[in-house]
């Protein structure tokens, strides 16, 4: 009979945040960070990080990083993100525009210390637009 009372219904108890609706938000995020965590886990071969070696720790750190950096892109690109104006994320993935920005390439001289970039087609210049960089110059002198 409890059971049919409560249907629909949870509680949820914080000491750290008094309003109800903000703690509620806080909770629904929890979700996504134990994603993430699952991620990185699987990412590193988490059953692996009891050994306690230098370089379990060394990849932990530079996987941390990148996840963060990762996660400011995509937040980056979402904060842009404009439909009218064509402005969106290719295939609607971080990974989709990743994969567009590496086809950007530069080739050195032969007769000269500078590297010379590709032409960069619109839809790559929308995806630089969109994380909020400048297009890369067109030589590269060293």
């Amino acid at each position: 009979m409890s059971a049919v009372e409560c249907s629909g219904y949870f509680a949820l108890r914080s000491n750290a945040v008094s309003d109800a609706f903000e703690a509620l938000s806080i909770y629904r995020q929890r979700n996504m960070v134990e994603q993430d965590f699952y991620q990185l886990k699987n990412w590193l071969d988490g059953d692996r990080l009891r050994v306690g070696a230098v370089s379990v720790q060394g990849k932990l750190l530079v996987n941390t990083i990148g996840t963060a950096l990762r996660m400011m892109m995509l937040c980056r690109a979402k904060q842009k993100e404009d439909r009218k104006s064509k402005l969106v994320l290719p295939g609607g993935s971080l990974e989709r525009l990743l994969a567009e920005l590496t086809l950007v390439r530069a080739e050195k001289r032969k007769n000269a210390n500078a590297w010379i970039r590709n032409s960069i087609p619109a839809s790559r210049r929308r995806c630089f637009e969109l994380l909020m960089l400048p297009e890369p110059p067109r030589t590269f002198m060293l």
